[in-house]
């Protein structure tokens, strides 16, 4: 494998894991996060323009960004994952792109069932002990599901996949 490949997906999937860490610590996803991703994506495609359709996956990340624009306007995803999500969509391209939405769709209805168990166990837990041990924000209850756990799942799950990342090697 090529340097430059070890080096692009090593910076993939390290900005994955740290979106997914940020938002399960902070319930927030720095915007450096999807514009060190898209920027990356902008070079990486122009190198290999000749073998990647560009354009195709442009319109991938915009089409994406348009369904979750509305999507936040009416409260079921927040802005960082929807910027996350459209900057994962600019390297998936239209090929992937329903797949990867599906791995995610069930990464994080997976995550959603664990998180409300386990929130709903301690909640019983504590009232029946009497323990005065703060829990962290992710296992509180009626705190919101930190979805980039799921984005960056399935952009980790999916990047063997990614043309871009697989024509550097």
């Amino acid at each position: 494998m090529a340097v430059e490949a070890i080096l692009i997906s090593g910076v993939f999937f390290a900005f994955m894991a740290a979106a997914a860490l940020f938002d399960a610590w902070k319930f927030i996803i720095p915007n450096t996060i999807p514009v060190v991703l898209t920027l990356l994506f902008l070079v990486v495609a122009l190198i290999w323009n000749d073998r990647v359709p560009i354009f195709e996956h442009i319109g991938a990340g915009l089409l994406v960004f348009c369904v979750g624009a509305v999507m936040f306007r009416f409260g079921v995803l927040g802005g960082g994952d929807i910027k996350l999500l459209t900057a994962v969509a600019f390297w998936v391209g239209w090929d992937l792109l329903a797949i990867y939405l599906l791995v995610v769709a069930i990464l994080g209805g997976g995550l959603t069932l664990f998180l409300l168990t386990l929130r709903h166990l301690l909640r019983r837990l504590y009232r029946s002990r009497s323990l005065e041990y703060p829990l962290p924000q992710i296992l509180r209850a009626g705190e919101k599901i930190p979805y980039a756990i799921a984005i960056g799942g399935a952009g980790i799950w999916i990047a063997p996949y990614l043309p871009l990342l697989t024509l550097a090697a």
